[in-house]
């Protein structure tokens, strides 16, 4: 049962006073895409009661809580993701409901939005109630008084951030960060650390950088513990190299993280108790001997048992780089069986390309069919029996005509008249054929007649001529009994119809229409494959693991000229069983089945090349077909329109050679025209045969045309896909005459590159010089990646994406995405990328990638410079996107032995490697199911193993757990930690603090393109960090004084510890303080104090805790909005 305010939400008529109460924020956004954000505030207020004198001041003040004023008057359709996710909290908290119900809030906003929206919705949460759910541990950390961990619709453990990190956390992390000197101190710190905390677990080691687990249980050893290593880091007295250190509580994400992890022991409960306290309840679902941490003990850390320093599994395939070989022709197959496979999965699309082509080819063979087809008539024989109808007689002469009249008569009536000719013409009732008047009869031989006939009667007067002329042949036989047998037969058999009469076929120019629309389609359907490897990126991901360009696009071009040619045999064949009087002279049939055969080539290059101009599938699928379309039937129908006016000119016949060169799509349609106009032509010049009229210069044209098309677009494909992948024309000319780039060559260093005042940011820029300019290191020993001086600048609002630029007269101020970035990535660093939306980030990555081109500077791996567009350093690099690089209808494991095979491992090793990547991320359950069909965390986990194959230098991570839940996102933490502890290094760009904070060995943070800080973690903390946080509770039980008492004594004993501090919340029982970095001058002493006030003012457990990163982050992002 649920009841709110006492409303049971079961009963139908509570709901109208329930719905009053509360403002609902869904996971999913619900806005109308033609309404703005205040006509969507306006409507939710009215709904809610707001009254209209009030109306407009509410939905202003609304507006601006969840800072959506500048797009205030702007329709939903138009906002980011972010912006209607700040635009729904805000129709949720309009009207002021006391019941608010937030279902992940925040997903997809940008963290200074975030931090925005909690601080709104702390504000708001006095006299209300909050219901939030989120898989964002440091949201719920901050915005919830209380949290409930709920697994398998079950409520687990309920309580404060205080209460469950003391119940279910690992414990303080203090991290040493030491001089970057020899020898390694690491077993001694340990000893140091161990001596007096003896529980303490070490964590891991991340550059120059040592990680302890020290338990909550041994809070009162921490003040000696902080004292020796304060009084070491001053005097060296133990020659520890030790320069500064920090101490953190755990983290609700762990908490989480450790509850979801021991599930299994997690107890069955019926009923969920009731709270004996005000602000925490626990449920002892998970015993404590259950946490095994899976940090390191002493012991463990000098027997050298570490179980994270195992790449992915146990069984791991161990990789040289000697084992490391491309093979071309194994590279050519497997990419032949990927684009097999596609297809053969999307069958259905394959069906009705072939069904809409041979649907077309179909109705131009029946409009050609007309005129092109064989005749297959019979003659027709004329008798004058084929007439019921009599002929009329008139004899002029004085000899008898009874033996011709008598002949005549055995074969039709014969009807005796006086007169003339006129005198019939008045006798309408009569039913003749003819009339015939003889004017002599003296002998058989000296026959003459007059003949008037009926023209109503077709072929009357062949057939009335043939009747007398058989009467005077039997009249002149001496044989009487052969006059039977011997007669002329008359038959008619007409030509067939021409439908032209000079040098316009309007037959042939229609069918011909509909059969080259079949065959354009086609080529332009089959290439929308293209489209969709570079809108999901999977082209580019292709690229930078070493695909060259004669990998990519020959099994490419191969399969669809392969569906090519088998649409045109299936035309071909249409043609023969119709019977197409061109099929069958020699000499059409050969320039026909080899310039098909050539256009079936050219069609797939052409279409590829016209397919750049599209970004998105969809868009090529509604607009692609039409488009090559007409630009093969407007040449078309230019060309015929010229022959048909002067075929004698030149200029028709010149239009023609420049299609036949330029234009593939031209040539099926004029092909088809000037072929099947020939057996026209031949019968209307009556002409004998047409075997040589086949072989005409437009014909020879095209074939030679074709053949010219396939070398020249090939041509055009590789400079758009070079420009495509960021390569510049100098770039390019470099590429065809293989120039290469020194490793030491110079790039000019600005003045301004560095701040003076950053003494962090000057070491990195002479460490990079050094490797750069210096002398060069062995390989070995060489950082994984270089940058040096990066800077990508933008004209005005667009890319300079193109090969070569036209420049304008206009001078546009150009916008810098990243200036002067220098970094160096050693082997077994992770170095994060930071930055708000627009920094500069995915630009650096896109550079990296070479996906664009630089405006200055170098990028070096492993001693190589990268090229952009094509270059052989790419098989050093794995790069993990931000959106899966994936296809659809292809399984993990087919996509595992893929890149498998791109990387160059041996065939006897890529079952093996393959194993052992699906077993060490737990892909075994997916291995098998095609991607479509997949999680987003297994995506991601695919995206992460494929950057993993071969082993590369160095890995590119782009928000690699973006938008899977925490588990897996532990998960995916948990296997890069433990793979990059040799020869390999990461780059890694995050919008989230805590993976930078867990995973990486040196941060950089850019605000507007430039690099402002880097260190590790612990450093940035305390150089940028704003503190430290206290967080207090008071024991309730305590029955000596007054808890108000205790409280208000503990505030005065606070402010007198740390004067400068401020509270963040206060509560009866429980308060928090935020602590300035200035204020804290000896962790030493400040855990001394809190630990003497823990008994005195009888405090049931605390937290004194450095801020995070993401507070150092948001430094900067306060610093970037006010440049």
């Amino acid at each position: 049962m649920i009841t709110i305010c006492g409303y049971d939400i079961r009963k139908p008529g509570s709901f109208s006073n329930i719905h009053q109460m509360i403002g609902l924020c869904p996971q999913h956004d619900i806005l109308f895409d033609v309404l703005s954000p205040y006509e969507h505030l306006e409507f939710f207020a009215r709904i809610r009661g707001v009254s209209s004198s009030s109306l407009e001041e509410v939905i202003i003040r609304t507006l601006k809580d969840i800072d959506l004023e500048e797009s205030a008057n702007v329709f939903c359709k138009y906002l980011s993701g972010g912006q209607r996710r700040k635009l729904s909290v805000g129709i949720a908290i309009i009207g002021d409901p006391k019941i608010i119900i937030l279902d992940e809030p925040t997903a997809g906003v940008d963290i200074v939005s975030k931090r925005h929206l909690w601080t709104v919705l702390q504000n708001k949460k006095h006299d209300k109630v909050i219901l939030l759910s989120t898989h964002f541990m440091d949201e719920a950390d901050i915005l919830a008084d209380r949290k409930a961990v709920i697994s398998k619709g079950r409520v687990r453990c309920c309580g404060t951030s205080l209460f469950l990190k003391n119940k279910f956390g690992v414990g303080y992390h203090l991290t040493l960060v030491m001089r970057d000197t020899l020898p390694d101190k690491t077993s001694d710190i340990v000893n140091l650390v161990c001596e007096f905390v003896p529980k303490a677990k070490y964590s891991r080691k991340i550059a120059h950088d040592l990680s302890f687990i020290l338990p909550l249980n041994s809070v009162d050893n921490f003040p000696l513990l902080f004292t020796t290593i304060e009084e070491e880091i001053k005097t060296q007295s133990r020659g520890l190299n030790i320069i500064s250190y920090g101490v953190s509580m755990t983290t609700l994400g762990e908490v989480f993280f450790r509850l979801e992890k021991n599930e299994e022991d997690l107890s069955e409960v019926n009923d969920f108790p009731q709270a004996t306290q005000k602000h925490s309840t626990y449920l002892p679902l998970i015993l404590e001997s259950n946490y095994d941490d899976k940090g390191k003990s002493m012991q463990d850390f000098q027997t050298g048992d570490h179980e994270d320093s195992e790449i992915m599994v146990d069984n791991a395939v161990e990789l040289r780089s000697d084992d490391i070989i491309k093979k071309p022709f194994y590279i050519f197959f497997a990419m032949l069986k990927l684009r097999m496979l596609c297809l053969m999965r999307d069958f259905k699309t394959f069906i009705n390309i072939v069904i809409i082509t041979l649907i077309f080819c179909f109705i131009g063979i029946l409009i050609m069919g007309h005129e092109m087809i064989a005749p297959s008539m019979k003659p027709l024989p004329l008798n004058i029996g084929t007439f019921e109808v009599a002929i009329a007689m008139h004899n002029e002469t004085s000899h008898s005509v009874a033996r011709l009249s008598s002949h005549i008569s055995n074969d039709m009536k014969v009807e005796w008249y006086n007169g003339s000719f006129a005198s019939l013409l008045n006798k309408s009732s009569l039913n003749l054929i003819a009339a015939v008047n003889i004017t002599n009869c003296c002998h058989p031989s000296n026959l003459s007649f007059s003949i008037v006939y009926n023209d109503t009667q077709i072929h009357s007067l062949p057939t009335v001529i043939n009747t007398i002329n058989n009467a005077v042949y039997r009249m002149m036989l001496d044989n009487a009994s052969m006059t039977q047998n011997r007669t002329f037969t008359l038959s008619t058999h007409p030509f067939q119809k021409i439908s032209s009469s000079g040098n316009f076929n309007y037959l042939a120019f229609i069918g011909s229409f509909w059969l080259g629309m079949g065959l354009v389609i086609a080529s332009a359907t089959i290439v929308i494959d293209a489209i969709i490897d570079r809108e999901t990126k999977s082209k580019n991901q292709l690229r930078v693991n070493g695909l060259s360009f004669l990998g990519y696009y020959g099994p490419y071009i191969l399969i669809f000229t392969g569906i090519m040619i088998i649409l045109c045999f299936g035309l071909l064949c249409l043609l023969y069983l119709f019977k197409f009087e061109c099929l069958k002279e020699t000499s059409a049939l050969i320039p026909l089945l080899g310039t098909v055969f050539l256009f079936c080539i050219s069609s797939v290059t052409f279409t590829t090349c016209v397919s750049f101009v599209f970004n998105k599938a969809e868009t090529a699928q509604t607009h692609m077909a039409n488009m090559i379309i007409f630009l093969g039937l407007i040449p078309f129908a230019i060309t015929t329109a010229l022959y048909s006016v002067n075929s004698d000119s030149m200029a028709p016949y010149i239009a023609h050679l420049i299609f036949s060169v330029l234009n593939p799509m031209y040539v099926p349609y004029s092909l088809f025209y000037f072929i099947f106009k020939v057996p026209s032509a031949c019968r209307l010049n009556l002409a004998l045969s047409c075997s040589s009229q086949y072989l005409n210069k437009e014909v020879i044209t095209l074939v030679v045309g074709t053949l010219l098309q396939i070398p020249i677009y090939l041509s055009v494909l590789f400079i758009l896909d070079y420009g495509k992948a960021g390569g510049s024309f100098t770039d390019f000319v470099h590429q065809i005459f293989r120039i290469k780039s020194n490793m030491k060559r110079k790039t000019s260093v600005s003045s301004n590159a560095i701040p003076s005042e950053n003494c962090d940011l000057k070491a990195e820029q002479e460490k990079v010089d050094s490797f750069i300019h210096g002398s060069i290191p062995p390989l070995s020993n060489y950082p994984v990646i270089v940058v040096q001086n990066l800077k990508k600048e933008y004209l005005g609002k667009g890319k300079l994406s193109k090969l070569c630029k036209k420049k304008s007269k206009v001078q546009v101020e150009p916008k810098v995405a990243v200036k002067n970035l220098s970094f160096v990535v050693e082997s077994g660093d992770i170095f994060g990328l930071l930055g708000h939306n627009g920094a500069g980030k995915s630009t650096a990555i896109r550079l990296i990638t070479a996906e664009e081109t630089p405006t200055k500077g170098s990028i070096n791996i492993r001693g190589q410079n990268i090229v952009p567009g094509i270059s052989d350093v790419f098989g050093l690099i794995g790069y993990c996107p931000q959106h899966d690089a994936q296809w659809k209808t292809i399984t993990i494991r087919e996509h595992l032995e893929l890149y498998s095979v791109i990387r160059g491992i041996p065939t006897r090793k890529i079952k093996r490697t393959i194993d052992s990547l699906i077993t060490g991320l737990q892909l075994e359950e997916y291995a098998n199911v095609q991607t479509q069909h997949c999680s987003g965390g297994t995506k991601r986990k695919l995206s992460f193993a494929i950057s993993m194959i071969g082993n590369p230098c160095v890995v590119l991570m782009d928000e690699p757990t973006t938008g899977i839940d925490h588990y897996s996102r532990r998960f995916i933490w948990d296997k890069i930690i433990t793979t990059f502890q040799g020869k390999q290094g990461a780059i890694l760009t995050t919008h989230s603090m805590d993976e930078a904070d867990t995973l990486c060995t040196k941060v950089g943070i850019m605000v507007q393109g430039e690099l402002r800080c880097i260190g590790s973690t612990q450093h940035l903390k305390n150089q940028y960090g704003a503190g430290y946080t206290l967080e207090i509770k008071l024991n309730h039980s305590d029955g000596s004084t007054s808890i108000l008492e205790r409280h208000n004594a503990l505030k005065l004993f606070v402010d007198q510890l740390f004067p400068e501090a401020s509270v963040e919340s206060d509560f009866i029982g429980r308060i928090v303080y935020n602590v300035p970095q200035e204020s804290v001058t000896s962790l030493s002493m400040c855990f001394t104090q809190l630990e003497q006030a823990k008994e005195n003012f009888k405090i049931e457990e605390y937290s004194f805790s450095q801020t995070t990163l993401e507070q150092v982050f948001l430094n900067f992002a306060i610093y970037e909005s006010e440049l």
